[in-house]
C-alpha cells in the first residue's frame, strides 16, 4: 500500500510538469526523476500506516465506527491504567481521607454528647433552683393569697404546692447544694468542650475529607489540572495530585486546632476502607484507584450522592417536624399551667422548651434539609442534562469537564455552606474570630476545585 501510494503520488506529479513532453522525448520517466523521493515517501508512509496510533474504519459499519470512536476517546483522555506513581499518591490520599472521616465521626459524637449533657445539666439546675425557691413556709403563701381575696387562686396554688411537697420532703438547703453541684459540673463540661473543640474539629475534618475526595475524583477522571497533556510531561497529572495533596495537608492541619490532635498518628487497619492497603473487592465494585470514564463517574458518584440526599431529607424533615410540635405543645402546656398558678410545671416545661430550642439550633435541621434538597435537585438536573446528550457530545472533553466540575461543585457547595453556617453561628455567639479565618482557609481548596 505504501509503495502504491508513493508511486501514484509521483506519477500524478509527473503529469503536472510543464516540460513533461520534452523529458519524455529524451526517454526520461517519472521513476527516473522521482526514484529517491518515491523510495523515501514509501518508507515514511509504511511507518505511519504500521503505527498503533493509526486506526481505520469502514463507514458502512456503524457499530464498528461507534466502538472505534469510544476507544479513541478513551485513549486520548485516560490512560489504560493508573501509573505506579499515581497509585502510591492515591493510596496516601485515601488513607488520609479515611482517617479524617474516622476522626470526624468521633468528634461528631463527642460534640453531640457534650451538648446534650450541657442541656441536661442546665435543665436540672433550673429545676433544683425552682424547688429551692418554692421550699418556703406553705401556710404563709396560702395566707397571702387569701389576703388578696382570690380564694380560687389560693386553693389551686395550695393544691399544687401540697402535691409538690408530698413528692419530696428535702429541705431548701439540699436543693441549693444540688443546684450548686450541677452548676459546677456544667462549668467543667463547658471547659472540657472548649479544650476538645469537638464541634470545630468535626466540621473541619468533614469538610477537608470532602475536598480531598473531590480531588481524587477529578484525578481519576483526568479533568481540570489533572488532565493529560500530550505536549507536556506525561507525569503532569501525578505532579498535580502531589501538589494538591500537599496543599490539602497544610490547610487541614492549620485549621480546626488539629495540629495538637491525634490526626497524624498511626491507626489500625480497619480504619482504611478503600482497599488501599489490603483486602479484595467483589466483582463489579469500584476499586477506588483506576481511571473512570464519564458514564462510570455518573454511576459511582452522582447517583450515589443523589441517593444519599434522598435518604437524609425525609429523616431531617421528620426531626424538624417533631421538634416544632414539641415546642408548640410546650407553649400550650406552659400557658395552661401559668393560668392555674402551677409554678413548678411551668418551670419544667419552660426549661424543656428552651432545651429543645437549643438542640434545634445546634442540629440545624431546617437549613440542612434545605441544603440537601437544593443539592439533590441540582444533581438531578445535571443527570438529566447528561442523558440528553448524544454519544458524540458525551465524547467531548469540554462536555466531560463540565459534567465533573459542575457535579463536584454542587457537592462542594453544600459542604462549604454547612461549614459557613457553623462559622457564622460561632461569630454570633461571641467566640474568637480565629475559627472563622480557619474555615475560610479550609474553603480555599473547594474554591480552587470549582475554579
Amino acid at each position: 500500500m505504501a509503495v502504491w501510494i508513493a508511486d501514484k503520488y509521483f506519477q500524478d506529479a509527473w503529469q503536472l510538469l510543464p516540460d513533461r513532453e520534452t523529458r519524455e522525448q529524451t526517454g526520461q520517466t517519472y521513476q527516473d526523476l522521482y526514484r529517491d523521493r518515491s523510495t523515501a515517501m514509501a518508507a515514511i508512509t509504511s511507518t505511519i500506516l504500521s503505527s498503533p496510533n493509526v486506526h481505520h474504519v469502514n463507514l458502512d459499519d456503524e457499530d464498528g465506527s461507534k466502538k472505534l470512536v469510544d476507544q479513541l476517546v478513551r485513549l486520548d483522555r485516560l490512560p489504560r491504567e493508573t501509573p505506579i506513581e499515581g497509585l502510591l499518591l492515591m493510596q496516601e490520599a485515601w488513607c488520609a481521607y479515611d482517617v479524617a472521616m474516622h476522626l470526624a465521626d468521633r468528634y461528631k459524637g463527642i460534640s453531640k454528647l457534650i451538648f446534650f449533657l450541657q442541656l441536661l445539666l442546665i435543665f436540672a439546675v433550673m429545676v433544683a433552683t425552682a424547688l429551692a425557691a418554692l421550699s418556703c413556709p406553705w401556710a404563709g403563701e396560702g395566707e397571702a393569697h387569701r389576703q388578696l381575696g382570690s380564694m380560687e387562686l389560693a386553693a389551686a396554688t395550695s393544691t399544687s404546692l401540697n402535691l409538690l411537697h408530698s413528692m419530696t420532703s428535702m429541705p431548701r438547703a439540699s436543693y441549693v447544694n444540688i443546684a450548686f453541684i450541677l452548676s459546677a459540673f456544667a462549668s467543667v463540661l463547658i471547659s472540657v468542650d472548649s479544650v476538645i473543640n469537638a464541634k470545630l474539629r468535626w466540621r473541619q475534618l468533614r469538610n477537608g475529607a470532602g475536598t480531598l475526595e473531590s480531588y481524587l475524583w477529578c484525578y481519576r477522571t483526568r479533568v481540570g489540572s489533572f488532565e493529560l497533556d500530550q505536549n507536556s510531561d506525561s507525569r503532569s497529572s501525578e505532579l498535580a495530585l502531589c501538589n494538591a495533596l500537599i496543599r490539602w495537608r497544610q490547610e487541614i492541619v492549620s485549621g480546626g486546632d488539629l495540629q495538637v490532635s491525634g490526626f497524624g498518628q498511626a491507626y489500625p487497619e480497619y480504619i482504611y476502607k478503600h482497599a488501599q492497603n489490603t483486602g479484595t473487592l467483589p466483582d463489579g465494585e469500584d476499586d477506588h484507584h483506576s481511571p473512570v470514564q464519564p458514564q462510570k463517574y455518573v454511576d459511582l458518584r452522582i447517583i450515589p450522592s443523589i441517593a444519599f440526599y434522598q435518604d437524609r431529607i425525609p429523616k431531617y424533615a421528620m426531626v424538624r417536624y417533631v421538634l416544632r410540635m414539641m415546642l408548640l405543645t410546650s407553649t400550650g402546656l406552659s400557658t395552661m399551667c401559668a393560668h392555674y398558678q402551677l409554678i413548678m410545671p411551668v418551670v419544667i416545661i419552660t426549661g424543656f422548651a428552651g432545651a429543645v430550642t437549643s438542640w434545634q439550633e445546634f442540629a440545624d435541621v431546617s437549613r440542612k434539609t434545605e441544603r440537601y434538597t437544593r443539592a439533590m435537585f441540582q444533581l438531578q438536573n445535571m443527570l438529566s442534562w447528561w442523558k440528553s446528550l448524544s454519544e458524540v457530545e458525551r465524547a467531548s472533553k469540554e462536555i466531560i469537564s463540565q459534567l465533573i466540575h459542575t457535579s463536584e461543585g454542587i457537592i462542594s457547595e453544600e459542604r462549604v455552606a454547612w461549614v459557613s453556617t457553623a462559622s457564622k453561628q460561632v461569630e454570633e455567639n461571641g467566640s474568637p474570630s480565629s475559627p472563622s479565618k480557619k474555615s475560610t482557609k479550609a474553603r480555599r481548596g473547594d474554591e480552587d476545585l470549582n475554579a
